[in-house]
């Protein structure tokens, strides 16, 4: 199975505040290294080509790759329009059986990433990483049964479940005709919780791998600092 490697760094990172004013939120920096740099590090033992979807502050972006990762050949693919999760995830489809998407804000332990990817070569299958917490309903929250979604909703005001989903997938390549299909929500964006439900809805099966690892999900500028 050909698989691709790809990191979502398009934001503007505004709940950042100040600092993401000169700076991609990507590159800011996280116990001395940019959180960019945590996230190549994690998965650069299973690829050597990267794709990057990039959108606010590029160039800073690209040329920290460039920089600092000379032995991994990147492909930087330019998000026009900020409309959401979905949409900047249309932007990857090239001739791959999967792809591996994360975001550019989540940093994950090195194993983290091993198991999942170990849990897809087992499966061949479309696999969402999930986490089980105290307020789901700041989240798209999963109704699973036998480790499959039967329901996503995003930030329900009344959680049917503690499941999270967490932004990092490994997805097979239905999935851009699905985005195709997806209607925009009412702010404009595409959600991908929403595609999500139209492949369930059609019997596409969505597996789930729960993290046991600690991980680190950089939202606010306190979340630096922890």
């Amino acid at each position: 199975m050909k698989l691709s490697f790809n990191i979502l760094a398009a934001g503007k990172g505004t709940r950042m505040g100040n600092l993401t004013k000169d700076t991609n939120k990507c590159l800011l920096l996280y116990k001395g290294k940019p959180i960019l740099g945590h996230i190549i590090d994690s998965i650069s033992d299973y690829t050597d080509t990267i794709s990057i979807v990039v959108h606010y502050k590029k160039e800073q972006i690209i040329e920290y790759c460039n920089k600092n990762y000379p032995d991994i050949k990147f492909n930087f693919i330019y998000q026009k329009e900020l409309k959401g999760t979905a949409n900047a995830i249309s932007y990857l489809e090239k001739d791959f059986d999967f792809y591996f998407i994360t975001m550019g804000d989540t940093i994950y332990d090195k194993f983290t990433i091993k198991r999942l990817i170990n849990n897809f070569n087992e499966k061949n299958k479309n696999i969402i990483l999930v986490d089980k917490v105290k307020n789901p309903e700041k989240y798209g929250v999963l109704n699973v049964e036998s480790n499959i979604v039967t329901e996503i909703e995003e930030k329900p005001i009344n959680p049917k479940s503690n499941i999270i989903n967490l932004g990092t997938y490994i997805l097979d390549k239905s999935i851009f005709n699905y985005i195709k299909n997806t209607n925009e929500s009412k702010s404009g964006e595409i959600y991908i919780t929403d595609t999500f439900q139209n492949m369930i809805n059609d019997g596409i099966k969505l597996y789930v791998h729960n993290i046991e690892e600690k991980y680190k999900d950089l939202t606010f500028e306190s979340d630096l600092n922890q």
